[in-house]
């Protein structure tokens, strides 16, 4: 098979690992003030980012990266017509990465208003009054004073910075992200076609002989072919393949953010 028919049958799978990074266009927004969210969000509060890792989301018909982040509440607002809830330390909203997606960045305190979804998470977006704090306005805390709040202590103070370590995790995991749904866009792929149902037998066949091939060289003491083809190969194709999904990832503005 030629590398056309090859990048043909690919297009459909790569369309969709290209829809991770590549949010659709256009955020219609209707008009809302700060006095009417504050009755119809279901969590208003004040807080800064203290966690933000990529995951991802099968909800609502998307299936792709999303940004999950935790904020530490400092101040929390409860709507006086709803019943009183307790009041957690921290929130965590998912967002899927699209146009109307509010992006968080870790160790910024914002004003958040917090909508739970179909699957019972919290989102915000660009539509709802969220902002930092350095955005909120006199008129804005006067809205709050008016309903009952007291800004007193909106924000209690910087948080730790990043470590390397989960620095470095984050990143692999939003490497493994990429990695895995190249993975599942090619399978899908070349799922219908004559060679996407021989690369399946081939990988049963493989997956059904690694383990008696395994015992095989073991029992013949050849340790170092046998590490050579179930240790350092995998290593070295799983490698690669991350490297390719981190830089995948750095190419697109909305992944790369998450690498950041």
């Amino acid at each position: 098979m030629d590398i056309a028919r090859i990048v043909v049958r690919l297009a459909p799978g790569l369309i969709v690992l290209a829809s991770w990074a590549q949010p659709a266009h256009g955020c219609s927004c209707g008009a809302s003030s700060i006095p009417e969210e504050i009755r119809s969000a279901d969590a208003v509060f004040t807080g800064r980012v203290v966690e933000i890792w990529p995951i991802r989301v099968t909800a609502d018909g998307y299936d792709g990266i999303a940004q999950r982040a935790t904020l530490r509440v400092d101040a929390r607002f409860e709507n006086p017509l709803r019943p009183p809830l307790p009041t957690p330390t921290a929130e965590t909203l998912f967002n899927a990465g699209g146009n109307c997606d509010y992006r968080f960045e870790r160790g910024e305190a914002y004003l958040v208003f917090a909508y739970r979804g179909a699957d019972g998470e919290l989102r915000t977006s660009k539509c709802s009054s969220t902002r930092t704090l350095a955005e909120v306005t006199a008129a804005d805390l006067a809205a709050f004073t008016v309903n009952g709040f007291k800004p007193t202590a909106l924000d209690r103070g910087p948080v730790a910075p990043e470590s390397l370590i989960h620095l470095a995790a984050r990143r692999g995991a939003l490497a493994a992200l990429v990695a895995t749904g190249a993975a599942r866009a090619v399978w899908r792929g070349w799922g219908d076609t004559a060679s996407g149902l021989f690369l399946r037998l081939a990988l049963t066949l493989a997956g059904v002989g690694a383990l008696p091939t395994a015992i095989l060289l073991l029992r013949r003491r050849r340790f170092v072919l046998c590490a050579q083809i179930f240790l350092a190969g995998p290593l070295v194709v799983g490698a690669s393949a991350l490297g390719w999904a981190y830089w995948y990832a750095l190419s697109h503005a909305w992944l790369a953010d998450l690498a950041r």
